[in-house]
């Protein structure tokens, strides 16, 4: 083989390596380091078994799982859902635009402050605080004049029992006073209301005078608004 011969072989020789070692660039190898600049289409999502750790690691389903809950353990924003066990701590309170219409359904503070507009100047006595002559009084008022009531209820275990009750709302310009009857039946109610005027800065006081002790079922409601 002449000179020339050989140096035309080698010299396709090294050409078609060169060929081959490019297109040996061109596919993904399976254990260096490559980075790969086009676009690749699976038909058939890739797998792999290890945990992402860097930021820019892709992760496995197992991974996204593992983190994020289930629709089925998680409070969605849209669809009826029923939460189970477990008491749930808001840091902040909800909210709600929602008018209530069942009877289930929970109310938000502008539904309360329109349906009771007074429940804030209510004084509750149950029997444990009721006694003859005891006074009930509240807070300190500015002057002005205040719709004011006082209920007073009473179940006997016996009817046609004989007792003086006496309701008043003392410490106003015009004290009221009411008393029913001394004849009452099992269960009874009575009421004293009315507007009172306080000319200047004091509190209003109701007051119980029952004519013996408070060992029946009986409770008192005293309110008062300003008008």
């Amino acid at each position: 083989m002449s000179l020339s011969q050989l140096q035309f072989k080698y010299n396709t020789l090294t050409t078609q390596l060169s060929i081959l070692t490019s297109q040996l660039l061109n596919y993904v190898t399976l254990n260096t380091i490559q980075t790969i600049t086009s676009k690749k289409i699976f038909v058939v999502p890739p797998q792999s078994s290890a945990p992402p750790i860097y930021p820019t690691d892709l992760a496995n389903r197992r991974y996204v799982d593992s983190i994020i809950p289930t629709p089925l353990s998680a409070v969605l924003i849209d669809g009826s859902q029923t939460l189970g066990d477990g008491v749930k701590t808001f840091t902040n309170l909800p909210q709600s635009s929602a008018t209530p219409t069942d009877s289930k359904d929970l109310v938000t503070k502008a539904y309360i402050d329109t349906v009771f507009p007074n429940i804030s100047n209510v004084i509750y006595f149950a029997r444990e605080d009721l006694s003859t002559g005891k006074q009930y009084p509240t807070p300190i008022l500015p002057a002005g004049r205040y719709l004011v009531s006082l209920v007073f209820l009473l179940d006997f275990p016996t009817p046609n029992k004989a007792m003086n009750i006496n309701l008043i709302i003392a410490n106003a310009d015009a004290d009221l006073f009411y008393t029913p009857p001394i004849q009452y039946t099992q269960h009874f109610e009575h009421s004293l209301s009315g507007i009172v005027t306080l000319n200047t800065e004091r509190n209003l006081i109701g007051v119980l005078d029952i004519g013996c002790p408070m060992t029946y079922r009986c409770s008192a409601i005293f309110t008062y608004q300003s008008v």
